[in-house]
């Protein structure tokens, strides 16, 4: 029974990390869509990389700092 335990555990790390991950391109594409929409900034690889790194780095701040 303890093997049961640990493989819905891992399905459940395996899901929780698919599901950020997903969310977070989603949302980086929708970011860059918007930020060209009014700025001009280009929709490019290389920008939804940069969203997705501040987002992680502010996301991680938000979650150590406590705020």
């Amino acid at each position: 029974m303890d093997q049961l335990g640990g493989a819905i555990d891992v399905l459940a790390i395996i899901a929780t990390v698919t599901g950020v991950a997903a969310t977070l391109g989603f949302g980086a594409l929708q970011i860059n869509e918007g930020l060209n929409f009014l700025f001009d900034i280009p929709y490019n690889f290389g920008t939804q990389v940069i969203i997705i790194i501040v987002a992680t780095i502010l996301f991680t701040w938000s979650a150590w700092s406590g705020y």
